[in-house]
């Protein structure tokens, strides 16, 4: 790794002692202090540390940060924190128990989790609910990312890394003075590539297959103006756009029993059972490819020993999915997500002084009462999801072939010959608009050097109004399963209409997975398993 910044460094008497304690300035409480008298359960990294250890992305962060865990793989993204996490994927109507912050902006998808780290100032991750600021979708804790920003100071930042796996990372900083005492600007810019780290038998004889998995690449841009001393406070605006590239999740066949080689074969003859290789068979493509714009507006304006904090952002997130979902090299099971999402977000925030006493109470029954503060504001935020289309794909012969051969006894010979294809599907066509807005506040009284009391609160109305529409059909207009696991219907709900008191997003859904032992198919279950392999996540 390499590293070029033309930032000014000297060694001071003090640092050339020895190691000394930093002061480290967090956002947790929405207001700038240090951390140690943050009463939260957090751990904050800054840009310097994120820079040394190589770290990319939130599911690095993670690595540094107890009970936190970041997971994305091709469509699979899920944060979790303290063990709890939600799955977006199968529901997209559904909300992450996990907040993302990204300068003071919150975005509610999961796809922004697996956005590139650059040019950061710094990352905090919150454990436990921070609902009182930063919302309800902050259950069980919060990332809160904060960037660098532009300075009267000219500096230029260069690094650049490579590793295995065709590794390359590429990541460039410009910034200073545009306009003197009136505007300051900085563009930073990221390029990351990785290699596959597992290989894929099957791309040797079926030229639609990926030839390896783990892959991924991202490319982002980011520019930040900043205008000090505007009508008394200072104003900052940026823009970034996110490409990124998600290859296959890495999956291998870690179980085959040899009476099923045959038919795997018919597909695949260099299929690979060995567990453990970093070897895989899967026929059909597997990535991930979304697209972020995002816009934002921060402003700082000062009365007094007083401040207004006021926060507007605007993003669109644009994302393609094709999935392999039967893990194996038969042409059994496809699934394609099309997704789009806008969401729009205002905020007005006060912050006061260091009141002496109790809001300003010196003292009772000449008791001190310390010091307090607070915070309060009023928050808005519109979220829209159009569309969400979902279509999955379902060779029908070969499913009934492969579950009705997998409950035979284990000493029938399996015919090492394909069905022909007939494909089958079924497609989900979901759309939801959210609306939240809230009054919060939170409130700081240290009346002991080292004991607080602090007290917040949100009260939150959010309606959200879903309408999904879910039709069947096959290659020859004549369905043979799917017809007996969902069925075409229209829906429309809203959480606000009586007498229902939750919005029910599901409808009658259908899981088709891989699984080990034997079963026997029943055409009238609402789920099917195509009982072939057992395969596993690679980390």
């Amino acid at each position: 790794m390499l590293y070029l910044s033309s930032a000014p460094w000297a060694q001071s008497e003090s640092t050339s002692r020895g190691p000394v304690i930093e002061e480290v300035f967090v956002t947790a409480q929405r207001k700038a202090e240090q951390i140690q008298d943050v009463p939260i359960s957090m751990s904050a990294l800054d840009g310097e540390f994120l820079r040394d250890q190589g770290i990319s992305d939130l599911q690095d962060v993670a690595l540094y940060v107890p009970n936190v865990r970041v997971d994305f793989a091709g469509n699979y993204i899920q944060p979790r924190v303290r063990g709890i996490a939600t799955n977006t994927v199968v529901n997209r109507g559904l909300a992450l128990p996990v907040g993302i912050v990204i300068d003071e902006v919150p975005y509610s998808r999961a796809d922004y989790f697996a956005a590139g780290l650059f040019d950061l100032q710094r990352v905090e991750v919150l454990r436990g609910p921070q609902g009182q600021l930063f919302g309800a979708n902050t259950t069980v804790g919060l990332m809160n990312i904060t960037t660098r920003d532009p300075s009267e100071d000219t500096m230029l930042d260069l690094s650049a890394e490579g590793g295995e796996y065709e590794r390359r990372r590429y990541e460039a900083a410009l910034g200073g003075p545009l306009i003197a005492d009136r505007m300051n600007a900085r563009i930073a810019w990221l390029k990351e590539e990785y290699g596959n780290y597992m290989k894929n038998t099957t791309a040797l004889t079926n030229p639609e297959a990926d030839e390896g998995f783990g892959e991924r690449s991202r490319e982002s841009w980011r520019l930040k103006l900043a205008f000090p001393d505007v009508w008394g406070g200072d104003i900052m605006l940026s823009y970034q756009h996110d490409d990124s590239h998600f290859g296959g999740s890495p999956r291998e066949i870690v179980f085959g029993h040899e009476r099923w080689e045959e038919q795997l074969r018919a597909a695949d003859p260099n299929v690979d059972v060995t567990p453990d290789n970093l070897i895989g068979s899967v026929d059909s493509p597997n990535y991930r490819d979304a697209e972020t714009d995002t816009l934002a507006l921060k402003g700082s304006f000062y009365l007094g020993e007083w401040t207004i904090n006021l926060i507007a952002g605007y993003s669109e997130l644009e994302s393609i999915t094709f999935a392999d979902s039967d893990n194996s090299p038969l042409p059994a099971n496809t699934v394609e997500i099309d997704e789009a999402s806008k969401q729009d977000t205002a905020e007005i925030r006060l912050g006061s002084p260091n009141l002496d006493g109790f809001l300003g109470l010196d003292s009772l029954f000449g008791l001190p009462l310390g010091n307090s503060d607070f915070t309060a504001g009023v928050f808005y935020q519109r979220r829209d999801q159009k569309p969400t289309n979902a279509i999955t794909r379902l060779n029908a012969p070969l499913t009934v072939t492969l579950t009705g051969l997998s409950s035979l006894p284990g000493f029938f010979p399996i015919p090492g010959v394909l069905p022909p294809d007939k494909w089958e599907s079924f497609t989900a066509n979901f759309e939801q608009e959210a609306r939240e807005q809230a009054v919060f506040g939170q409130f700081n009284w240290y009346f002991l050097d080292r004991w607080t009391l602090f007290a917040g609160l949100r009260v939150s109305e959010i309606r959200k109004d879903a309408v999904w529409v879910q039709t069947i059909e096959s290659e020859d207009g004549a369905c043979c399963i799917i017809e007996n696991l969902v069925s075409s219907f229209n829906g429309a709900e809203s959480n606000t209409a009586p007498p229902k008191s939750a919005l029910n997003l599901t409808g009658p859904m259908t899981s088709i997975s891989t699984l080990p032992g034997p079963k026997v198919f029943n055409p009238a279950a609402s789920t099917t398993s195509v009982i072939l392999t057992q395969w596993k996540r690679v980390p």
